[in-house]
């Protein structure tokens, strides 16, 4: 029993004294649980005693700890003590530092903060440098583009507005002012294309003006291809001016040789596309410039009063219409897509229709009888005139791409009047012949006045040959000239052909067919006139006779007549 209570016991002591250590090494926070725990064991007096007793350890050992350190607490307190008279002496010093601290910190912060003014006056002196640094190139651009537009320099003012736009203002964006400047950029852009299309209504007014010097001068080049004499391009007032100066041929010369560059300045309408160009209005100011000129054709066709009564004015006026076109062509050729091939169609149809209507009236003018000392004639030279000035006019405005074909025909129809003309005049001249012939045989004299017929009227009659001089034939006076008036007639209608570029069996015809109703129709109607019954001729039955020899020996004398057409064509 003794061993059991005695193990129970240091059982109990290890425990409590675990107990107490815990107490020792925690932070209070576990007091409850270790005082419980010894209550409910019933250990609370022997806890109480070791506590005690714990307590009393530690105060021996505190007390051994101090009476070990007294001595050096002593020293260590008599060393304060005399740290104490210094640490007065220190305080006092450290006062009255910082009391000068205090007051050089002052100055100090002073400076400091006008320092910082300065920088910030400094950084804002920076950014105002910097700021006018990029606005100087604005402003500068933007004074130059102001005297451009004052002295009218539209393609130098469009390569600043550019600039301002594309590399100066995109750098200044953020001031107010820059919006204005952008504002006046749009009028500048407005003023330049409302200046362009002034360059433009310039160009259109010289056109207007030199129209008739360019055609003359395509007129000039056609005819020294053609071989056509100078009078069919030249005018009346060309030729006084020749006469006045004395010139040599130069003038003709100075216009065959003539560029359309020398008389037409183009750098305008080049001027005003290349500016519409650069502000993307292209488009726009092709569309203008055809409505202007579509204003300005019917202008250049509109014919002159009385036109058709003056062979000059009649040539200006094609001078004029070729010259327009001429222009248009050029200009077709030597700009991008201001006009197309549709728009110069469109425009030379409608001219077309113009000249076509100018040229059956000036054929009707041709055909117009003059009335001289009570009696009535026809100019067929007139009508000859205006045919070749017609070929001058359409050979030249070919050359810029005018569809001349329908002028062509026309030239076919003023043939045929050409030809009624040419047959209704040599109806005249046949009555004539044969109302003064006295419808008896021919006497020739001598030999140098048979030869001189010969070459007139090349029939040899061998009946007669060996007969001597003076000598009859059986043909009377009329008969030579007849034969005459027949190879004149046919020499007037070739002429005709001459500048159509018809071919040899074309020129044939165009001798052969109005000859053969020169024979035919014109020839005989004259005949049937001179021997009917109210002629007032009165013909005997000699002269009906000696009228039917002379169109046996008339017919005869017709080989002669098909080899002088040959030798025509």
């Amino acid at each position: 029993m003794m061993n059991g209570e005695h193990n129970d016991g240091q059982v109990s002591d290890t425990y409590l004294d675990n107990i107490i250590k815990q107490l020792e090494i925690s932070d209070g926070s576990q007091a409850t649980s270790c005082v419980r725990s010894v209550f409910v064991r019933n250990d609370a007096g022997t806890f109480l005693r070791k506590l005690d007793e714990r307590i009393k350890y530690y105060d021996n050992e505190i007390e051994k700890l101090c009476n070990f350190q007294y001595q050096s607490f002593v020293k260590s307190f008599h060393e304060l003590l005399q740290v104490r008279k210094d640490t007065t002496s220190m305080k006092n010093e450290l006062v009255k530092n910082n009391q000068m601290m205090q007051e050089a910190g002052q100055s100090l912060a002073k400076k400091t903060e006008g320092l910082i003014k300065e920088y910030h006056r400094q950084s804002n002196i920076q950014q105002t440098i910097d700021a006018l640094s990029q606005a100087f190139p604005v402003f500068e651009t933007y004074r130059k583009l102001q005297e451009c537009m004052e002295e009218k320099k539209l393609y130098p003012a469009l390569k600043l507005l550019e600039q301002l736009e594309t590399k100066h203002l995109v750098l200044v964006k953020e001031h107010r002012w820059s919006e204005l400047i952008q504002h006046n950029i749009a009028k500048f852009r407005n003023q330049i294309r409302n200046e362009s299309h002034n360059e433009l209504k310039n160009f259109l007014e010289n056109v207007a003006t030199h129209a008739d010097k360019i055609g003359k001068s395509a007129f000039a080049q056609a005819a020294a291809r053609l071989d056509i004499d100078r009078r069919y391009y030249m005018l009346e007032e060309d030729r006084r001016k020749d006469q006045q100066q004395q010139a040599d041929g130069s003038t003709d010369l100075t216009l065959i040789n003539m560029n359309i560059t020398e008389i037409i300045d183009f750098s305008p309408i080049y001027k005003s596309l290349h500016i519409n160009l650069f502000l993307n209005c292209k488009e726009e100011f092709s569309k203008h410039y055809q409505r202007e000129k579509q204003k300005q054709a019917p202008v250049i066709m509109d014919v002159p009063p009385k036109m058709h009564e003056s062979f000059d004015a009649f040539k200006k006026y094609l001078q004029r219409v070729t010259g327009f076109f001429i222009v248009e062509d050029h200009v077709m050729n030597t700009t991008e897509g201001l006009i197309d091939q549709r728009f110069y169609y469109e425009l030379s149809e409608r001219a077309t229709q113009q000249l076509l209507a100018v040229l059956r009236r000036a054929v009707d003018f041709c055909l117009q009888p003059i009335s001289t000392g009570g009696s009535t004639s026809y100019n067929p030279d007139l009508m000859l005139d205006m045919k070749i000035v017609v070929v001058l006019f359409c050979a030249a405005i070919k050359e810029s791409g005018f569809p001349v074909t329908p002028l062509l025909d026309v030239l076919m129809e003023l043939r045929e009047s050409y030809q009624q003309l040419l047959l209704t005049q040599w109806g005249q001249k046949f009555k004539e012949i044969l109302r003064k012939d006295n419808y008896t045989q021919m006497v020739i004299e001598d030999e140098t006045q048979y030869q001189l017929l010969l070459r007139q009227f090349p029939l040899r009659i061998e009946a007669t040959e060996k007969l001597p001089f003076p000598r009859s034939l059986p043909y009377s006076e009329s008969v030579p000239k007849i034969f005459l008036e027949i190879k004149d007639f046919a020499a007037v209608c070739a002429k005709f052909a001459k500048g159509l570029n018809v071919s040899k069996t074309e020129i044939d015809d165009m001798i052969r067919k109005p000859s053969n109703l020169l024979l035919t129709k014109t020839l005989k109607s004259s005949l049937v006139d001179l021997t009917a019954a109210e002629s007032e001729l009165q013909l005997n039955f000699s002269q009906l006779v000696q009228i039917c020899i002379n169109t046996i020996h008339l017919e005869n004398s017709m080989p002669y007549l098909e080899d002088y057409i040959v030798a025509l064509v």
